[in-house]
């Protein structure tokens, strides 16, 4: 008996780290700030006058969930509800393939399987999915500090939740959107990747790139790890290429597997691979890749600083921030430069540059929270006893932004989504 309660409770520990008491605490904090955002949602929102975007409730939704199934989470609904459509002679139509499949499969799924209606299911599964990443997120913390961090204690699980949680726009995690699978699936990889155990790293990727195009960033960034840390080139580019070449052409094509599988399902559907592609675009996303980069770039931000160009006040400032992102990404690449994490410095590279060679950053402040594994990695290293202080007052102001930018995108203003 003694025996069988220690092989238990071996396997229930992950190195030194106890899962079962960590994963309670980490779903403990997720739980309170879910409800800390529903009573955004049931009070504050509501408070806040209209000032522009869409109401996009879904019908049959009760108590007031359908605000969390704003813009995004309706698309996603069209394709658990009737699969995926798309009309040849529809040039400039938003349809429906723009978006990635392995959200709406999820939720179907837990339809299956439990009979919850789908939006339900939907907002179940991402709270789920939010207790995963913030908890690879610690995994991920812990290793990173072990491996870059200057200071080698551990100053507790609760540091990486509280900074990924209080992150302006985590409240996405919450929403019938596709963010929490994405940067679970990253975050993930990442973790996998460091600890050397490559092929669960490109299953999480492929994953991240079921859920949207921006997880192709990580396929290279498990390249350069495997490269690094296998000391792949010790021995010559030649010898290398004669004994890595297939398992790395696995590594690689496992982690875009998730756009393949689309890019195949597409193919077979409507005879077109790219398709969705296309109709990314479609002038009516705003998207629209081509012409000389530096040009895109140089135009997006001549009409950022531009008041003239927007309607309103809102739209202006949602611009305007938009134009930070970018600028943060290039300060973690700095970061990793100084600090020899080339992973690092490829994967906030690449999260940027792919929104920037569309000339357009719509969503791009969503879509910073693909950053999450940089800021973790920054914690890791130089988080200390000395910069607590600097460190939770961000934490603290990035909460405040993160309740009146949930408060925004609930009421129906199209501010950060």
């Amino acid at each position: 008996m003694g025996l069988k309660f220690r092989t238990i409770k071996q396997n229930f520990n992950l190195g030194q780290i106890k899962l079962p008491a960590h994963l309670a605490s980490i779903s403990a904090i997720v739980l309170v700030w879910r409800v800390c955002l529903e009573f955004i949602s049931q009070t504050l929102a509501p408070a806040i006058q209209p000032s522009g975007g869409a109401e996009s409730y879904i019908s049959g939704v009760r108590f007031g969930l359908a605000r969390w199934m704003r813009w995004d989470g309706t698309w996603y609904m069209t394709i658990i509800n009737s699969g995926y459509h798309h009309h040849a002679s529809a040039i400039i139509q938003q349809e429906n393939i723009a978006f990635y499949p392995a959200f709406p499969i999820l939720v179907r799924l837990i339809n299956d399987v439990t009979r919850i209606p789908y939006a339900y299911a939907g907002l179940i599964l991402n709270f789920f999915l939010t207790i995963a990443t913030c908890y690879f997120g610690y995994l991920l913390y812990a290793t990173m500090k072990k491996k870059y961090g200057k200071h080698k204690t551990d100053h507790g699980f609760y540091v990486p939740v509280f900074f990924i949680l209080a992150f302006p726009t985590a409240f996405f995690f919450a929403a019938f959107y596709s963010e929490a699978l994405l940067v679970l699936a990253l975050t993930a990889s990442l973790y996998f990747a460091l600890n050397r155990r490559y092929w669960a790293a490109a299953l999480f990727a492929g994953l991240a790139t079921g859920s949207k195009i921006i997880g192709i960033i990580a396929a290279p960034t498990i390249l350069i790890l495997y490269i690094e840390q296998e000391n792949v080139f010790n021995h010559g580019f030649i010898e290398a290429i004669k004994k890595r070449w297939l398992t790395a052409a696995g590594l690689m094509i496992t982690s875009v597997s998730g756009i393949v599988l689309y890019m195949a399902y597409l193919w077979v559907r409507f005879g077109n691979p790219l398709l969705s592609y296309d109709d990314n675009q479609a002038p009516g996303w705003g998207r629209k890749v081509g012409g000389f980069f530096i040009t895109n770039i140089s135009t997006y931000y001549q009409h950022i600083f531009d008041p003239k160009a927007y309607g309103s006040h809102i739209n202006y400032l949602t611009n305007l921030s938009l134009a930070i992102v970018p600028i943060v990404a290039l300060l973690l690449v700095a970061y990793a430069l100084y600090k020899r994490i080339w992973w690092m410095a490829l994967y906030a590279f690449l999260m940027i540059i792919l929104p920037l060679s569309t000339g357009s950053l719509m969503s791009v402040n969503r879509l910073a929270l693909v950053l999450m594994p940089c800021f973790i990695g920054i914690l890791a290293t130089e988080y200390s006893s000395t910069k607590r202080f600097y460190i939770w007052s961000i934490v603290a102001l990035m909460a405040v932004a993160e309740i009146v930018l949930a408060s925004f995108f609930l009421q129906g203003t199209y501010f950060i989504g």
